[in-house]
């Protein structure tokens, strides 16, 4: 919203596309970090679950 409000202002105040630059710059950085941190915790759990599964498998063709 805040963007919007500054790219509207533009033509009056030339420093808000400065403005306007920098919030969007920042708003892609957070959104990208919050993208993979996401992912992250996503795909922990299938990897935790396959690495339990290889290890019961190793388990047990062991103790045969």
């Amino acid at each position: 919203m805040n963007a919007g409000a500054l790219k509207k202002v533009t033509p009056m105040f030339p420093a808000a596309k400065l403005v306007f630059n920098q919030v969007t710059k920042v708003a892609q950085n957070i959104y990208a970090n919050r993208k993979d941190s996401m992912s992250e915790v996503f795909w922990q759990e299938f990897v935790e679950e396959d690495f339990m599964s290889s290890l019961l498998e190793n388990t047990a063709t062991v103790g045969n």
